[in-house]
C-alpha cells in the first residue's frame, strides 16, 4: 500500500477545499478494490487510533467492530489485516519526499 501526500486542487468538493493537503492511498486489498470498483466514485476514509495495546484491534475486523462500530455506519469485513502501514510519498511540484517506506503495524 501507499499514500500519496498532494496539494490540493481547486476542484475538490468543498469539504476537502480548505485542506493544506489531501493524501490518496492506493490499496490492494481486494475488499477495498472491489468496493471501490462498484462505488465508481472516491471513498473518504481515515486511519484507525492505535490506542489499544493488541496489534489486533487495528487489524481483526470483530475487534475493529466492537472498538468503533458505535461511531461509524459499518465496518467492511474484509478480513484479518497484514498489518502493514502505508508507504507516504509527498508530492509538491517536481519535489518528492519519501515520508515513510512501508512497515509493520506496531501497538504504542
Amino acid at each position: 500500500p501507499i499514500t500519496y501526500i498532494l496539494p490540493p486542487l481547486s476542484t475538490l468538493p468543498k469539504l476537502l477545499k480548505n485542506a493544506k493537503e489531501i493524501g490518496i492511498r492506493i490499496s490492494q486489498h481486494p475488499a477495498t478494490t472491489l468496493l471501490l470498483e462498484n462505488l465508481k466514485v472516491p471513498l473518504l476514509t481515515t486511519s484507525l487510533p492505535l490506542q489499544k495495546e493488541e496489534i489486533e484491534y487495528v487489524t481483526h475486523p470483530e475487534l475493529i467492530h466492537e472498538e468503533y462500530g458505535h461511531l461509524v455506519y459499518t465496518v467492511l469485513d474484509g478480513g484479518i489485516a497484514e498489518g502493514l502501514k502505508s508507504a507516504i510519498v509527498r508530492i509538491e511540484g517536481s519535489n518528492i519526499e519519501v515520508l515513510r517506506e512501508i512497515e509493520p503495524i506496531k501497538a504504542e
